[in-house]
């Protein structure tokens, strides 16, 4: 099975309940198993769960999934300045939401950025430890050349650093080379949105009516993992600065 996901990022406390209800009934195609809330994970039970959802405060975290690796997340990050984060991974037979369907959810003042991604790659090329892999049959082909020690276990410790599709969390967003992007303003605070709009290498660059940038940075999904593409990946976190970005909103 292969999934794709969106992840955004808003300001914290900056959504009401409703967004995450709306967000729920309007993307979720898997047949969810379990709720978790407060690190307490129940059998699903929509009546009762969907309620929950629909009352959230904004700040505790709350996951539904499945068996199958299809999940929706929401709640703050740990970061040093926490952001508010949700993420919804499904099988891309029935997930591939259109650009008219996220920008329906990006419209308010406190929306920071939106990535459209290959979850399998992203989640290969973010995870250092070999042993994370098991069970999955992933394709690895994109760390090949990923440096890496050997642990205590035995099992490969890769220099995630080296892969330019990885997710890294700052202070007030996540940040990567997606195949789609969105960024608000928010996110101009941490780089210009000039510097965005001037990027030679994507596929499509605009300014939205209300504001945002949205940029597709290769042509298809699939492909994340091409050279071609994983090049302009690296050209995109040079151009925006990402080390500097992680070393100053750690």
């Amino acid at each position: 099975m292969l999934f794709r996901s969106l992840s955004l990022s808003f300001k914290r406390n900056s959504l009401n309940s409703k967004t995450y209800i709306d967000l729920f009934d309007k993307f979720i195609k898997f047949e969810p198993y379990s709720f978790t809330k407060k690190y307490t994970t129940k059998e699903w039970n929509e009546k009762k769960h969907k309620k929950i959802i629909a009352e959230a405060n904004g700040t505790e975290t709350l996951i539904v999934s499945n068996r199958k690796g299809d999940i929706f997340i929401v709640g703050d990050t740990g970061s040093k300045t926490p952001h508010l984060s949700i993420e919804i991974i499904q099988d891309k037979e029935v997930f591939f939401p259109s650009n008219e369907e996220i920008e329906t959810i990006i419209t308010a003042r406190e929306f920071v950025a939106a990535y459209l991604n290959d979850e399998e790659y992203v989640y290969v090329q973010s995870t250092p430890y070999e042993s994370n892999f098991k069970g999955r049959n992933l394709d690895l082909s994109s760390i090949i050349n990923t440096p890496y020690k050997i642990s205590e276990h035995g099992d490969r410790e890769y220099d995630t650093s080296y892969n330019p599709g990885r997710k890294d969390l700052i202070g007030y967003t996540w940040i990567m080379a997606a195949w789609k992007m969105w960024f608000g303003e928010p996110f101009f605070e941490l780089v210009p949105k000039e510097r965005i709009l001037s990027f030679p290498d994507a596929i499509e660059i605009k300014e939205l009516p209300y504001g945002q940038v949205y940029v597709q940075l290769f042509e298809k999904i699939e492909e994340s993992a091409s050279k071609e593409n994983m090049d302009k990946q690296r050209k995109w976190r040079e151009w925006l600065n990402f080390d500097e970005l992680i070393k100053k909103y750690p």
